[in-house]
Parts: C-alpha cells; structure tokens; sequence
C-alpha cells in the first residue's frame, strides 16, 4: 500500500526525494530547534524513502514522513503517521503506577517557522486524516504534543480531535493528546 500524493488547493503532500534533504535539514532547525548534520539528515531521509517501499511490500499500511509543499512544489512542512505507544489508563479514576501501553496511530507534523499561522498545518492534517480514514480504513488516529504547544492542540482541535491532557504528567512525552475516530 503506498500513500498517493495528496492535493489541496493550497498544498501538495508528497514522498520524500534526495534533493529535499537540504529542506529537511532546515525544518528540524526550524520547527524543533534540534541541528542535525547533513549527514544525519540524509540518512533520515534515505531510511524514510526505503521504509516506503519495504512497507509497500509487505502489505503494510504506509506510514513515515511525508512532504508537505505549497502548489507551486515549495516544500514548507513536513507529516505522517507512525506506530505511537499510548498509555490509556493514565486517564483511569485510579491510574496504575506504571501506565500500561497500547500501541495507536499516531499524526505528526511540522510547519517551517517562516509559515506559521497560516492554516497550513491543519489543511495538511485534515487532508492526510480524510485519506487515512477514506483509502486505508484506519478506524482512529492520534496525535501528541506538549502541554505548552498551543498550536498544536489548536491544529488537533481545528480537525475535528478530541483533546485530553494527562492529569498525571507521566510518562513525560505523554502530555497531551488528540483522538479522532472514523466517521462510519
């Protein structure tokens, strides 16, 4: 199963290509303050392009990272879809001390900073959720951030998320989370 390329009438959604690595690069920086080498960088985007077609062949669901471009083919952003363990019962009346995980699809994305509220990010993830749930059947996704992301709990509520924020505060990468089921 691959992932088609997806249009807007603003944006494109497409596979990576070695000549977005310089792109790449720059959108960590950006969007997470995190310096990758060039090297680092184009092995993340190597490894992404061969995940499509080692999961293609094994009749897996297409999950990674895709590029998100404006109409004109600027890449400005980056989403997808991975495995995410979630941990449920942090949200149970009482939690167990170690939090029992389930394993989720999870939505990622990231806008370059020069891009920013524009409506970019939730036109991406409103397009790639209706493909999810109309060409692969995924019954539910996810999506986590940061209590203090709150563009990224507006883009999971722009969608259509249902937002809670885990009372506990552990596991710390488990502090907000979106869900949205399919509509059928």
């Amino acid at each position: 199963m691959r992932f088609p390329p997806l249009s807007t009438p603003r944006l494109r959604i497409r596979d990576f290509r070695p000549d977005d690595v310089p792109f790449r690069r720059e959108l960590t920086l950006g969007a997470f303050n995190a310096d990758q080498s060039l090297e680092q960088t184009s092995d993340f985007v190597g490894w992404t392009m061969s995940s499509y077609r080692h999961l293609e062949a094994l009749y897996q669901p297409p999950h990674g990272e895709y590029v998100v471009a404006l109409a004109d083919s600027t890449p400005i952003g980056a989403i997808g879809v991975q495995p995410q363990m979630v941990p449920w019962n942090v949200f149970d009346s009482k939690p167990p001390a170690v939090p029992l995980n389930y394993v989720e699809y999870s939505l990622f994305w990231a806008i370059s900073p020069s891009y920013w509220r524009k409506g970019y990010a939730s036109e991406a993830a409103a397009a790639f959720i209706a493909a999810l749930f109309d060409q692969y059947g995924f019954a539910r996704l996810v999506a986590l951030t940061e209590f203090d992301n709150a563009a990224s709990i507006g883009v999971m509520e722009k969608v259509g998320m249902s937002i809670m924020r885990n009372p506990l505060g552990y596991p710390s990468w488990f502090q907000v989370i979106g869900l949205i089921k399919h509509p059928g």
